[in-house]
């Protein structure tokens, strides 16, 4: 396995503290949710059309939050 990286992203602080929030509740830390997000982008991403990558996010979202709402855990590589 590869050692991770790091991504940095700046998010308004009222917005950072209700998403921890809201994954810590459904025992998932906000790293966890994070990697979930990406691993379902880069999964249904295959398009390079602008259209199709937006589509493919806003579908992997909808996944997630679908995920995160369940009770089962999160299934972490």
């Amino acid at each position: 396995m590869q050692k991770p990286k790091w991504i940095r992203a700046k998010v308004e602080d009222d917005l950072r503290r209700h998403f921890k929030s809201v994954v810590t509740q459904g025992q998932y830390s906000p790293s966890e949710a994070i990697r979930l997000f990406m691993r379902s982008v880069v999964k249904i991403s295959h398009a390079t059309e602008p259209l199709a990558v937006s589509k493919a996010i806003k579908k992997a979202a909808d996944d997630v939050a679908k995920e995160l709402r369940s009770d089962a855990p999160c299934a972490s590589p």
